[in-house]
């Protein structure tokens, strides 16, 4: 019984995980275009009242409670709403990242990110992604000019 539990728990733990991570993504860039337009000078307090609003109920609808309710999840952890396997996967199985994608609210919010991305222009990729920049060597050392100490053995 124990390891069908933790079975249980290791499933259930990353697949939460991998909502959460959407959840949180969709979040912050809600959250930072709220902030971009809160700067946005005289005549843009309006779009940056719907933003902030936007935000709101984005945070309302992302929480876990609302995230993890009844209403689409059975009682043996299983969702009750559609997914599609990705086509990316290569696999037969449905993956965490599938059924993450395919949740409800993390498809409304996406899609509600998705037309502010296209509304404001965002360039998501713009500072690129971390595995294309490889890490560079370190400079060769540049000799210090400083005297160098000798090594002393030492007295006990």
């Amino acid at each position: 019984k124990a390891t069908s539990i933790q079975a249980g728990f290791d499933e259930g733990f990353s697949l939460g995980a991998e909502i959460g991570s959407l959840a949180g993504q969709l979040l912050g860039l809600l959250e930072g275009i709220a902030h971009a337009l809160d700067d946005g000078g005289q005549g843009a307090e309006a779009v940056a009242k719907d933003a902030r609003r936007a935000l709101d109920e984005a945070k309302a609808e992302l929480k876990t409670d609302s995230i993890f309710t009844p209403a689409f999840w059975n009682t043996d952890g299983t969702w009750k709403f559609h997914v599609e396997k990705s086509s990316s996967s290569g696999d037969e199985e449905i993956l965490f990242s599938d059924v993450a994608r395919a949740h409800p609210l993390i498809q409304k919010w996406t899609k509600a990110v998705d037309a502010e991305i296209e509304r404001w222009g965002i360039e998501l990729n713009a500072i690129g992604d971390a595995e294309d920049h490889e890490r560079q060597p370190s400079p060769e050392r540049v000799p210090s000019s400083a005297v160098p100490q000798t090594k002393k053995a030492l007295d006990w």
